[in-house]
């Protein structure tokens, strides 16, 4: 016992206690501060940014007793922290990559990325501390804690703890291991001198209840789900993998052997998802490659010095060149129970989703998953085989970017067509449109960023699959399957509030099985769902919980951004943030009812110590009528009495933001950060745009004009200083309206796209497809070809208006950007040069779409400075702006 304890480096250390109080106390003294003259604040220089850091909940043990939540700081560590909510006391993990707490809410275990181990009881308040350990897991009982400690280069030792009477054993030279989802049995893979065996331990006893000996290492040890049986795979010395089904743990001749080889197929376990079990565990899903077609596959992989592109082709070269081994051999599902197996789909629709019913799966083409390499949009089919038949058949045929979504059971197929939701059902093999008698639009033709429009969305499905759950503008529905109940959950629209059912993300590290992509949730309305609000009005937001018995309540609403909420097992305790522009962000705790909210966590104390602006939520209208909001920040320090200058950014629709906080920063991968340039002295304006089809950049124009009209009637806003600037998109937008208005003192761009003919026939390399894709039926919105609609296409150009240019212009994009490519920069630049027009351009040789090397994210943060210094302040001209060849 004493050479286990030393082993493990052990060191009991107390825990430190922190407490909350001076926290809320500093707090209620700051919100006596005024937000304008800011008395005995000072000003933010850039040598403080490296103070600010990013705070983000993370888990909430199960009795909600303890949170975890992590902090970013300005150099990329990212450190945990563990607290009490009731007492305030803290344990900090640095580099944490990984961690947990035990189902019963007395440990919490956490590695990071140094291989350090922690352990802490909770209950006692005590730390222990090992080193060199690669993984961990906690039985779902809470009782067993295991964790791999390496030893040397090639040998790891298991170690197993007793939770409850803290009884340890230890297993040497252990591979991998895996808890039985039961808590009963261990499984062991170790290496010997004969091989690698694999040990099914009873986990009271610690004995082998079974043994088994292979002469190949051993991987993907998968339990079923009622912990009687368990798969794994055998790596062979030709590459390929075995897969064993031990149907019965207990019993040695219920251990099965596929016969990958024999059955002439191939498993690369590197290559593929982790298998998985049936819900009910009689059936086990793996994916596999045709043997046969190995060699050609990579025999014609092989590049030639000429690439032929060919005008019928379905994937253009480069697309055909890269995705070449999955075209001529896909990988297919098998379904596997006991001494029959079947391959699911067909090597074009090879694309898996499954229901937990364990008897329907749908199966999709794989050209889905990479249709950016083509751009000719190619109906394909969806399939659904039925495992007790083993029959299969076709249930919809679908073009790009139709919306689906399976049942969780795999029952129900739901999909968008035309506008409205329709129910496939597998069982009945029958189709009902569901939403179009009902008045309402399902899908977002407000953005029309897609073509067809995109649905709100399809959350999941209640228990038992009595309704499915779906989305409007505003609202929550449930309907029924066949359309004959219908129900509105919420009343939004009355109110000009959307609710949406909050998305949990409680477990950061959990993989996704394959086969799921495509899947639903189920949400049992009885036992009540968590909402999110967001009022349009004002742009404030919280959280509601709602039970098909007694409707909603409200459990937080407020006039900031409140996010990120995590729920304790026991469904009592909530864990969110709060924040806005001028409040970093706080993480709170309060019980579900609404009560005994208290804060956990002020991230970045040290920004009351300095002024800061706030921001407004503006109201504007176009000149035909369109309602729309903007976001102004205003200048810290701001006095009513003076003049400021004002920058807009454009980008879509950004008034969603209007109260998230951002800390200042050099390191900016577009090089514009709003509380930079707000502690500076300027204004910010985001104004949201609404596109008309086949009018993109005249839309943006309009939007932007009328709201820098609302906003120039300030009187603090100097008119004469106004600048623009965006990024990609916003680039696009910039560029163009510069070649339509006067009203900008200057402008920069970032990776926009300026001459929509050659942008339109030029090659998105990083999607390996023809950028058209993104005019027709995407974020351009032309809705038609160039071909069809040739005067839209220039209409919209900024390089066929270029003459119409009078501001100054600074561009800027990376020479290694295969989104929107940067020789369209470069054209612009060329086209202003050619008409003596004001522009520099920046050219970064190693940078993408956004700059990520830290040395030009600084560079191109200064050279915004000082662009924009000297256009909207009067400054002196950087050097590099004076610089001429």
């Amino acid at each position: 016992m004493k050479d286990i304890e030393m082993d493990r480096e052990i060191k009991n250390i107390k825990l430190l206690w922190i407490s909350k109080y001076p926290v809320i106390f500093f707090i209620l003294l700051l919100s006596a501060c005024p937000l304008w003259g800011q008395v005995g604040q000072r000003a933010l220089e850039k040598k403080d940014y490296g103070l600010w850091e990013t705070a983000l909940p993370h888990k909430i043990s199960f009795d909600g007793k303890w949170t975890s939540y992590g902090i970013r700081d300005s150099k990329d560590q990212y450190d945990m922290l563990v607290q009490n909510i009731f007492t305030g006391e803290k344990l900090r993990v640095s580099n944490c990559y990984k961690h947990t707490f035990s189902g019963d809410g007395k440990w919490f275990v956490a590695l990071n990325s140094d291989s350090l181990f922690v352990k802490m009881n909770l209950e006692k308040r005590i730390k222990e501390e090992s080193s060199k350990i690669s993984n961990f897991q906690i039985s779902k009982d809470s009782k067993w804690l295991a964790y791999l400690k390496k030893i040397s280069s090639n040998t790891s030792t298991l170690f197993l703890e007793n939770l409850k009477n803290g009884s340890n054993e230890k297993f040497e030279m252990v591979n991998s291991y895996e808890i039985s989802p039961n808590a009963a049995y261990l499984a062991l893979v170790k290496k010997d001198l004969d091989g690698y065996k694999l040990s099914i331990i009873n986990m009271n006893t610690k004995k082998p209840i079974n043994v088994y000996h292979l002469n190949n290492s051993i991987s993907k040890i998968l339990w079923s789900p009622d912990s009687k049986g368990i798969a794994f795979f055998e790596k062979l010395e030709n590459g390929n993998n075995e897969v064993y089904w031990w149907v019965d743990i207990k019993d040695s001749s219920s251990l099965m052997k596929f016969g990958t080889t024999s059955k002439n197929l191939f498993f690369n376990e590197t290559a593929h998802t982790q298998p998985m079990f049936s819900a009910n565990g009689k059936m086990l899903f793996f994916q596999t490659n045709v043997k046969a077609d190995i060699e050609k596959a990579f025999a014609s992989g092989v590049p030639t010095e000429v690439e032929i592109w060919n005008s019928k082709d379905e994937f253009l070269h480069p697309a055909f060149e890269n995705y070449t081994k999955n075209l001529n051999n896909t990988s297919l599902t098998v379904a596997w129970e006991k001494n029959k197996w079947q391959h699911i789909g067909t090597p074009e629709t090879n694309r898996i989703v499954f229901g937990d019913g364990n008897r329907f799966v749908y199966t999709y083409s794989f050209k889905e998953t990479i249709m950016a390499a083509v751009d000719k949009d190619v109906p394909s089919q969806i399939f659904v085989t039925d495992l007790l038949t083993g029959k299969r058949k076709p249930v919809l045929e679908r073009i790009t970017k139709t919306e689906y979504k399976v049942s969780p059971s795999g029952r129900y197929l739901a999909y968008v067509q035309n506008g409205n939701w329709n129910i496939y059902d597998a069982e009945k093999d029958t189709y009902t449109d569901i939403t179009s008698r009902l008045g309402v639009s399902f899908v977002d033709t407000l953005l029309n960023k897609e073509i067809p429009n995109s649905s709100y969305g399809n959350p999941g499905w209640s228990k038992n699959e009595k309704e499915i759950i779906l989305y409007d503008e505003f609202d929550v529905w449930a309907i029924s399957p066949t359309g004959s109940i219908i129900k509105r959950l919420t009343k939004g629209r009355e109110t000009n509030t959307k609710y949406r059912i909050h998305n949990f993300t409680n477990d950061f590290y959990e993989n996704i099985p394959f086969g799921t992509m495509h899947a639903g949730y189920s949400f049992d309305l009885s036992e009540g769902i968590i909402l999110n609000i967001q009022n349009n009005d004002d742009g404030s937001t919280g959280y509601a919980f709602y039970t098909f018995k007694n409707g909603m309540y409200k459990i937080v609403q407020k006039d900031a951004l409140i996010s990120n909420l995590r729920l304790s097992e026991d469904g009592n305790t909530i864990v969110y943030t709060e924040e806005r522009y001028d409040h970093p962000r706080t993480i709170y705790s309060q019980h579900l009812d609404g009560k005994e909210r208290k804060v956990l966590y002020q991230s970045n104390p040290q920004h009351f110590d300095y002024r800061w602006g706030h921001e407004e939520l503006v109201h504007f209208n176009t000149p035909n009528g369109t309602a729309l909001k903007g976001i102004l920040y205003y200048p810290a320090n701001f006095d009513p009495k003076k003049k400021y200058p004002l920058i807009v950014s454009c980008y879509e629709i950004q008034s969603d933001g209007l109260y998230t906080y951002y800390n200042p920063s050099e390191y900016d991968s577009t090089g514009f950060n709003i509380p930079n340039f707000t502690n500076q002295g300027y204004f910010i304006f985001l104004p949201d745009i609404l596109y008309k089809i086949g009018d993109t950049g005249m839309s943006a124009v309009e939007c932007m004009i009328a709201g820098v009209e609302k906003v120039k009637k300030y009187s603090f806003i100097d008119g004469t200083k106004i600048g623009l600037q965006g990024h990609s998109f916003g680039g696009y937008e910039t560029m163009f309206t510069i070649t339509q208005t006067d009203i900008f003192a200057t402008a920069v761009a970032g990776a926009g796209s300026s001459n929509l003919l050659s942008f339109y026939f030029s090659m998105a390399w990083v999607w390996h497809r023809p950028q058209s894709w993104r005019f027709e039926k995407q974020q351009w919105r032309m809705g038609d070809t160039y071909f069809n609609n040739p005067k839209a296409y220039n209409n919209n150009s900024p390089i066929l208006n270029a003459p119409n240019i009078t501001t100054p212009l600074l561009s800027w994009a990376g020479k290694l950007d295969g989104n929107v490519n940067w020789e369209q920069t470069l054209e612009f630049f060329l086209a202003l040069r050619k008409l003596d027009k004001e522009n520099i351009m920046l050219l970064y040789p190693n940078e993408g779409h956004y700059m990520g090397n830290p040395k030009n994210q600084l560079d191109l943060t200064h050279k915004l400075e000082d662009w924009f210094n000297f256009y909207l302040k009067d400054a002196p001209a950087a050097p590099w702006m004076k610089k001429v060849h």
